[in-house]
């Protein structure tokens, strides 16, 4: 006599592959909706930052860290030039940059010294810096004037132009002082969130706009890196277009100060 037959029926068959179809659909949809609320945390991020600002500049009549009343020089950009007369350094988180912070929001995070390089916190006692909801693992917030130029550690004092930008934590972890160190292997956001970030705010384009793709300068110095620059890493994005083809963590998302409440700095 014949044992009973062991396997599946086609109808079982099915009925496991319409599971696991179920369960991969199901798990890609909560991946696209954390990805999707991620974004909109950012979004209300910057808003509130924005907020923050026009705060302080109805009260001071000046933007938080270039504020003369705190110790800033008052012309108009975020740099770290007010401790240097007539240098209007962007390569060095202190001062101005380091202090942005602190003063749009006093009950939120902590004063630097001016001068002196500080590291960027985003937690504890000594937290300086915005946490960013979106971007790689410790992404943070920073407020400065652009360089110049791609090779420039300053910037452009007759363009007052002033941004917001997500960094990667590893963009300090030079030794010289914690300047804008910028390695190739890591940044803050993949290109297709950065697009998600672009389209969400403004245009959806990496080139033109209140967000655009960004960088950070080289500057001239041997081992040092410079300042936040308004233009694209090459994996990050082409022209008008983000490169979404390319996978890992490629971009330097810029974001103009103001751009939300109307009234860009």
């Amino acid at each position: 006599m014949r044992g009973p037959e062991h396997g599946f029926t086609l109808v079982e068959l099915s009925i496991v592959l319409v599971i696991v179809g179920l369960i991969a659909g199901g798990v890609l949809v909560a991946q696209s909706m954390i990805a999707a609320a991620n974004v909109a945390a950012t979004v209300k991020q910057i808003q509130q930052f924005d907020a923050g600002v026009e705060n302080f500049r109805t009260k001071y009549n000046s933007l938080p860290g270039d504020s003369t009343l705190f110790g800033g020089d008052g012309d108009g950009i975020i740099t770290r030039s007010n401790f240097s007369a007539g240098v209007d350094g962007v390569d060095f988180f202190e001062c101005e940059i380091a202090n942005f912070w602190a003063e749009t929001f006093p009950d939120q995070y902590a004063a630097s010294p001016c001068p002196g390089p500080v590291p960027p916190a985003t937690k504890g006692a000594g937290k300086n810096v915005p946490l960013s909801r979106l971007g790689s693992n410790g992404s943070f917030f920073i407020a400065s004037a652009s360089a110049s130029s791609s090779t420039s550690a300053y910037a452009n004092p007759s363009i007052p132009q002033n941004y917001y930008a997500i960094f990667s934590g590893a963009h300090f972890q030079a030794s010289n002082q914690y300047i804008f160190y910028a390695p190739s292997t890591e940044f803050a956001l993949k290109p297709v969130e950065a697009l998600s970030l672009d389209t969400k705010m403004d245009d959806g384009r990496p080139d033109q706009g209140a967000v655009i793709s960004g960088s950070v300068s080289s500057a001239p110095d041997p081992g040092v890196t410079g300042g936040l620059f308004t233009a694209p890493l090459s994996g990050c994005s082409t022209g008008p277009t983000y490169n979404v083809g390319t996978s890992g963590y490629q971009c330097t998302p810029v974001i103009r100060i103001g751009a939300q409440t109307g009234d860009s700095q």
